[in-house]
């Protein structure tokens, strides 16, 4: 786990930081074996944006409110020595996207939008 920083976003304090600071997870992984075609049906069957630009073994979806980072299988996660591996995972989503539930492929992958 990390502590992300959204400066662009207005949630500015001056108190000391602690758990009452905490407003959302920025960012939840996925690992998969194809990176373009997770991509693809994430953001058709919710109508969200990609973020950023994308590579065959790494996209960003969503915004700096929440976003889905997809990592190819086996890929070292960004700021660490850690190979990228697959865990059961339920993310529930919000906002103005289509509202729906996916599995994505056969992946233990579901993800709500309510």
């Amino acid at each position: 786990m990390e502590f992300i920083a959204r400066h662009n976003l207005n949630h500015s304090t001056n108190a000391p930081f602690s758990s009452e600071n905490l407003i959302n997870i920025s960012e939840i992984g996925l690992v998969v074996h194809d990176v373009p075609a997770a991509q693809k049906r994430i953001t058709s069957h919710f109508a969200i944006d990609e973020y950023k630009d994308s590579y065959e073994t790494f996209a960003a979806i969503g915004d700096e409110d929440g976003l889905f980072i997809l990592s190819v299988y086996n890929r070292t996660w960004f700021g660490s020595n850690l190979k990228g591996a697959i865990y059961k995972t339920e993310v529930e989503i919000e906002g103005d996207i289509i509202k729906g539930e996916l599995i994505l492929g056969d992946y233990p992958y579901k993800i709500i939008s309510s």
